[in-house]
């Protein structure tokens, strides 16, 4: 039996993706929990993204360790050693049932999620923390009574750091050098930012971003932070780092668990779990700003150049931009919400997020 936080030998079925489904919906039947005498409720935890991953090891599991110790043991996570789905599919994922929890790209659910879409937008400078705040805290002001999270339960909105362009043969400096050149792009704000440029622009999600670039399919990867970049191990293969004002884009993530294995949970615990939630765990996002520190200094000390655009790129990228800021105000008006104050409170948080309630 296995009991507290852990990660299940599943490692023999990974290959399977239907067996690891099977196997991991029977996990959060059976709950592999503790003693019945401790009532205690396992948590089956999706990470889509590798085991050794920071975002993993230094914010999501520490998250749970410090769930388990504050409930006292009743609630544990099982996490997978690999996602049983697709990263467009963690929703139904968790929705179904298939997995109790799991955190995914919000730029992949844009239709379950127009709203939150508002923290990709580009030019927004600031940190992970910062921008993970202020999502969370936006999302809570402007967002939260229109639904868009009914089928779940959210647990907590967090952003990485900011990306920049990254190129791998020649720097990017001026419009003209887009011409030709195939650029990966993370699906949603960087795609849009970089169709119509001149470049040939693939856009798939981020974990298969690597065998693009080791394969020499592209000449060049945006959407990315240096954090990112380092995590998928091909930070060796770029040459130059463009670094637009403001940046890209950031990726954003939501953290959800299936409604009815959150409404299994004690009262009690819930209350627990969502005081760790939220703003708290937002707060962790320090170490992965930190980490973003550590990767740009290592990218430089490695060879990578920075360079900045001249003015024209920065017009023929924001030119592109304009649509996307345009589009979401549309949006948000025609859901009820005041998409311009929402946009100025965000940036405002961003900026100088407001001292901790």
């Amino acid at each position: 039996m296995i009991t507290g936080n852990s990660t299940l030998p599943l490692r023999a079925v990974a290959g399977s993706g239907r067996a690891l489904v099977m196997t991991a919906a029977a996990i959060s039947m059976s709950g592999w929990a503790a003693p019945a005498a401790q009532a205690a409720t396992n948590i089956v935890l999706n990470e889509f993204v590798p085991p050794r991953d920071p975002m993993n090891t230094k914010v999501i599991n520490p998250w749970t360790r410090d769930v388990t110790k504050a409930t006292d043991g009743r609630v544990t996570f099982t996490i997978l050693p690999t996602s049983v789905a697709a990263p467009d599919q963690l929703w139904p994922s968790v929705q179904n049932g298939i997995v109790d929890a799991a955190y995914l790209f919000n730029g992949l659910v844009a239709n379950q999620l127009p709203l939150e879409q508002i923290a990709a937008l580009p030019f927004i400078p600031g940190t992970s923390q910062a921008r993970s705040l202020a999502i969370w805290r936006t999302y809570k002001r402007f967002f939260a009574a229109k639904g868009e999270y009914r089928p779940v339960k959210l647990l907590a909105i967090f952003s990485q750091p900011v990306a920049k362009l990254y190129s791998m043969k020649k720097p990017v400096t001026k419009p003209a050098d887009l011409v030709g050149m195939r650029v990966w792009a993370l699906p949603g704000v960087p795609q849009k930012l970089f169709e119509g440029t001149g470049a040939g622009v693939v856009s798939r999600p981020a974990v298969q971003m690597s065998e693009l670039v080791t394969g020499g399919t592209v000449d060049a990867v945006a959407g990315l932070s240096a954090f990112s970049i380092s995590r998928f191990k091909v930070m060796p293969y770029m040459k130059y780092e463009t670094d637009f004002p403001g940046g890209l884009t950031s990726a954003t993530f939501s953290f959800i668990i299936n409604r009815s294995k959150w409404l299994s949970i004690p009262a009690a615990d819930r209350k627990i779990i969502e005081k760790l939630s939220g703003e708290a765990l937002d707060q962790r996002f320090n170490a992965v700003d930190q980490d973003d520190e550590v990767a740009e200094k290592q990218a430089l000390a490695g060879g990578v150049k920075v360079v900045k655009p001249t003015p024209e790129l920065i017009a023929l990228i924001k030119k592109q931009g304009a649509p996307l800021y345009a589009a979401w105000i549309a949006k948000a008006k025609s859901l009820g919400v005041d998409g311009k104050a929402a946009l100025a409170y965000f940036i405002a948080q961003c900026a100088h997020p407001d001292p901790a309630p």
